[in-house]
């Protein structure tokens, strides 16, 4: 009778005691860290060359994204504002505007459309932006 009342005691102990952490996961490898990168290039304009256009994601989680209207006189703008990554994607918040949403692969980062598709046809290789750190 002692050894089953020690056994039942047992069994509730360990039932009770806290379960050991699950390791953390590692990040997937295809996940990129966009804290503190820069991204630049010329994404296509309607009514001339192109615009140059440089995007710096900070470490604090905001960002600046510079265009400069190729000759054009004042023809340079700077939208600022957050942004989150998630999935690979980067969403660009600025406030009382619409965003944007960068693919971010080693290396570069796309511009994706308001869906979030990759932008298709003879200028989808315009909308590459390449690391400039």
């Amino acid at each position: 009778m002692k050894k089953i009342t020690v056994l039942v005691a047992a069994i509730l102990l360990a039932a009770c005691s806290k379960p050991s952490p699950a390791p953390e996961e590692a990040a997937p490898s295809d996940q990129v860290s966009a804290v503190g990168e820069i991204y630049t290039g010329i994404l296509p304009a309607a009514d001339g060359p192109g615009i140059k256009t440089t995007v710096a994601l900070l470490p604090d989680g905001t960002f600046t994204w510079t265009s400069e209207y190729l000759e054009k006189a004042d023809g340079v703008f700077e939208d600022k504002g957050t942004y989150t990554v998630e999935n690979g994607v980067a969403t660009l918040t600025i406030p009382q505007q619409e965003g944007y949403f960068l693919q971010l692969s080693p290396g570069q980062a796309i511009l994706l459309d308001q869906d979030k598709r990759p932008i298709t046809g003879d200028l989808a290789e315009k909308y590459i932006l390449k690391k400039a750190n």
